[in-house]
C-alpha cells in the first residue's frame, strides 16, 4: 500500500532463495576479496545472462555451485520483471553472519538493474555498531559502479540472537548497547545519507523506514528542508511502516506531500505472527505511537461531533 506514489515497492527474503551455509560462504567471500567492486560486477553480468560462472565460485563444491546456478536465474526472472514493471525490489536483512552474502548478492543485482533508478534496495540495520562502515563501503561500490544505491534504513530486532551468537563463538559483541544508543545511531546514520542525497549527481533513494516520532521529524524538519531536497522526486526520500501502526505519522506526512509506504507482511499465522513481534520490539515507540494514535482518534472524534452538535451538554467528556 502507497501514499502519494503510483510505484509499488516489495519486500525480498533472499533467504528463502538459498541455503544459509552458502549465503554464508559467498559472504566469506566478499569479504575476503581484493576486489570487491570487481566481484559485484562478475555476478551481475551472470545476472544479465553474458557470463557462465564468477572466477571467486569456483573453490565452492559441486552442489554450491548448481545451486548458484538455480540462484541466478531465479535473482534474473525476478530482477526483469520487476524492472519491467515498475517495481522497487526492498531486500531484507537478517542475522549479521548472513548480511555479508545478502549485500554481495544485491549490489549484484543494483549492478544489473539500477542503472536508470533504484530498483533493487538493501536494508540496513542501525542496531548494530558497524552500520555506519558497511552504508559507507556499499554506497562506494555501487557509485563506483555507476549505479543508483537505494537504501531502507531500519532499527533492526535481532539484538537477542546476535549477543548469544557472539558470546558462542568468542566475538565481540556487535550490537549498539541500548536503545538511546541505536537512536542515535540511526539518526547519524540518516543525517549522512540526506547529506549525501543534497549532493549534485547523487545516485541514492532513501527509505525512512521506522515509527520512532524523533527520527521522522530529524528527516522531515532538520534535513529535507534544510537540504531542500524534492519530496516528490523520485523517491529520493520515502517512508516506511507497516500497516496498522503509527497511521497518525503516515498520515501527516501524506498530507505534506511525502510518499508513503504501508507494508503488509502476509502468509500463515505461525509465520507471520514472529514477524510482527520482532517489529514490535525493534520499534518499541510503535506501541506508545498507538496509544498516541488513540488519543487523537478521540480527540478527532470529539472534534467532529462538537462541530455538529449545538449543545455541550449532549457531548460526553
Amino acid at each position: 500500500m502507497s501514499l502519494n506514489t503510483s510505484k509499488p515497492m516489495l519486500q525480498l527474503k533472499l533467504t528463502a532463495l538459498l541455503s544459509t551455509d552458502l549465503l554464508v560462504n559467498i559472504g566469506n567471500l566478499f569479504a575476503g576479496s581484493r576486489d570487491q567492486v570487481r566481484l559485484v560486477e562478475d555476478i551481475s553480468r551472470c545476472l544479465q545472462g553474458t557470463c557462465s560462472e564468477v572466477l571467486e565460485f569456483k573453490i565452492l563444491n559441486p552442489e554450491a555451485r548448481l545451486e548458484l546456478q538455480v540462484l541466478m536465474e531465479r535473482l534474473r526472472q525476478i530482477g526483469q520483471t520487476a524492472r519491467d514493471k515498475g517495481v522497487r525490489i526492498l531486500v531484507d536483512a537478517e542475522h549479521t553472519y548472513e548480511n555479508l552474502g545478502l549485500s554481495l548478492l544485491t549490489l549484484a543485482m543494483m549492478a544489473a538493474y539500477n542503472s536508470t533508478t533504484s530498483i533493487v534496495w538493501n536494508t540496513y540495520q542501525c542496531y548494530l555498531k558497524k552500520t555506519m562502515d558497511n552504508v559507507k563501503n556499499e554506497m562506494s561500490i555501487a557509485r563506483r559502479l555507476n549505479v543508483y544505491f537505494g537504501i531502507k534504513l531500519v532499527r533492526g530486532a535481532y539484538v537477542s540472537q546476535e549477543r548469544d551468537e557472539a558470546k558462542r563463538i568468542g566475538l565481540p559483541d556487535p550490537v549498539c548497547e541500548n536503545y538511546k544508543t541505536t537512536n542515535d545511531n540511526y539518526n547519524r546514520v540518516l543525517s549522512f545519507l540526506l547529506d549525501t542525497a543534497s549532493r549534485p549527481g547523487a545516485k541514492i533513494n532513501i527509505m525512512v523506514a521506522t515509527h520512532n516520532e524523533e527520527s521522522t521529524k530529524l528527516a522531515v524538519t532538520s534535513r529535507i528542508r534544510e537540504y531542500k531536497l524534492d519530496r516528490l522526486q523520485d523517491t529520493v526520500v520515502t517512508f516506511g511502516h507497516l500497516l496498522g501502526m503509527c497511521d497518525h505519522i503516515s498520515v501527516i506526512l501524506a498530507q505534506a506531500g511525502y510518499q508513503v509506504y504501508k507494508a503488509l507482511p502476509y502468509g500463515p499465522v505461525e509465520m507471520v505472527m514472529p514477524y510482527l513481534a520482532r517489529r514490535a520490539a525493534e520499534n518499541k515507540t510503535g506501541l506508545m505511537g498507538a496509544r498516541r494514535e488513540q488519543q487523537l482518534l478521540w480527540e478527532e472524534l470529539k472534534r467532529r461531533l462538537w462541530r455538529q452538535c449545538s449543545c455541550c451538554a449532549c457531548f460526553p467528556y
